[in-house]
């Protein structure tokens, strides 16, 4: 065997340590490049967070918290987000998009409510860790922040700002409930389409459809035919009916009809489907 001489092994030796020198400066650079790219991502569910109404006032420690564990998720349009019936896992915030929240019994389906970004699906069953009562689907493409339910439940426990605006927001939807029913109870087909139109018409008097209208009816509690029918009652009353919009050539002799009444249409989920269809 050939003898391996002393300047050989120092020249394998440096060349090994070169090797492991640049395969340190190699890790070292992937892990930076990862730290940033998670701090990245960290700072974007934070800010993200910070965008849901219920966080406004939330303190910084929460949202920074609340944000390991979160998840982005994107939806395509009628893409189902949560289903009634299931024990809520996340609480849901809307980041972009439109949201509808509906229930269906036997063969029979409908929706209850529009929801916008800036707020949270069926924030009662996160908070009271009970099952949903209705689904969520998208009705555009819809980005959702997906927030662990349980650490929303511990944060509402340690910081008084967010269990306040937990408070507020579970008491408006109660509101708004309220309202919908006495909508649907005290008012005909007709007088609920016309105040809804008085709502969220535009100064202009146009209203730009920002969903189908079998939805629309579905959201007022009628059937398609029904709105169609209501729509040429309304005729008369200064509407006029376009495929994708509607317009009023004279709100005062619309309200002669429709009644407006405080007590039913200001309700915060009005003015949500306003900016929702402008």
């Amino acid at each position: 065997m050939n003898a391996v001489s002393p300047r050989h092994f120092s020249i394998v030796s440096s060349v090994l340590d070169a090797r492991t020198a640049n395969l340190s400066t190699d890790c070292d650079r992937k892990h930076r490049a990862m730290s940033k790219v998670v701090t990245t991502q960290r700072d974007r569910l934070v800010t993200e967070l910070g965008s849901l109404d219920i966080f406004l006032d939330a303190d910084g420690g929460t949202r920074t918290m609340l944000s390991e564990g979160s998840q982005l998720r994107s939806y395509a349009p009628d893409e189902l987000i949560l289903r009634e019936g299931e024990r809520p896992r996340h609480l849901f915030g809307i980041v972009d998009g439109l949201v509808a929240l509906g229930a269906h019994h036997h063969e029979r389906e409908t929706t209850l409510s529009l929801v916008e970004r800036g707020r949270c699906l069926l924030l009662q069953a996160v908070v009271t860790d009970r099952v949903y009562l209705q689904s969520a689907k998208a009705i555009t493409s819809a980005t959702v922040l997906a927030i662990p339910a349980g650490k929303f439940r511990a944060a509402i426990a340690r910081d008084p700002g967010l269990a306040m605006a937990t408070m507020r927001a579970v008491a408006s939807d109660h509101r708004d409930a309220i309202r919908d029913l006495k909508n649907i109870k005290l008012r005909s087909n007709a007088e609920r389409l016309a105040n809804w139109i008085l709502e969220n018409t535009r100064d202009d008097g146009r209203l730009e459809l920002a969903i189908n209208k079998k939805l629309l009816a579905e959201r007022l509690g009628m059937t398609p035919e029904s709105l169609s029918r209501c729509l040429r009652v309304l005729k008369p009353f200064g509407l006029v009916n376009h495929r994708d919009r509607l317009e009023v050539s004279d709100a005062a002799l619309l309200r002669t009809f429709a009644l407006p009444n405080a007590l039913i249409d200001q309700g915060d989920g009005s003015r949500l489907e306003r900016r929702a269809t402008t």
